[in-house]
């Protein structure tokens, strides 16, 4: 072989390794939340108009407009369950009441039971696939693209314009995460 070819071939192999030892140096370690210590929130929309979608995203910042308070004195899991209890009407009431101020008179369901959501990376925190208490607020048919976050531990209440500004990225065929503390939105 040429001199220059094993020269060229020589620093090619000496930067693949120097960069696969930075990335494993440098990585950082992932937390995995197991599903039996957090509550989600789960808004559905009706559909997946662009009407829909936007009333959904006005509902869910309602929703944690109303929730954070309540939500930020949890101290353990069953008080944030008893919170959750305690507050399902009035997060109907404040969900149908911003679904009425922009025009529609779609029907709401809340409840808080268990549902399945699928594994989600956030930055470096994993909620792996399971099903995971929630209160989930359906809205309309509740057939649309959905939105989701963790009310306890209380990583749902975000500053409103990271919250705004994550909420136009769509989960489709990429699977783009978004970094905790935050949100997701789905077609499932």
């Amino acid at each position: 072989m040429p001199r220059k070819l094993i020269i060229i071939l020589s620093a090619f192999s000496l930067l693949t390794v120097v960069t696969l030892i930075f990335s494993v140096q440098h990585k950082s370690p992932e937390t995995v939340y197991a599903s039996d210590n957090l509550i989600r929130l789960h808004v559905a929309a009706n559909s997946d108009s662009t009407a829909d979608q936007d009333l959904k995203r006005k509902v869910r910042d309602e929703i944690i407009r109303y929730t954070e308070p309540e939500f930020l004195k949890a101290e353990n899991l069953d008080s944030a369950r008893s919170i959750a209890r305690a507050n399902l009407g009035g997060i109907k009431e404040v969900a149908a009441r911003e679904i009425s101020a922009q025009g529609k008179a779609y029907p709401v369901r809340v409840e808080l039971d268990s549902f399945p959501f699928p594994t989600k990376h956030y930055g470096p925190f994993i909620l792996p696939a399971g099903d995971y208490e929630a209160v989930k607020v359906t809205i309309g048919a509740g057939g649309g693209a959905n939105w989701w976050c963790v009310l306890f531990p209380p990583l749902c209440f975000v500053d409103m314009s990271k919250l705004a500004e994550s909420s136009t990225t769509e989960y489709g065929a990429a699977g783009e995460n978004l970094p905790l503390p935050g949100a997701k939105e789905s077609d499932s």
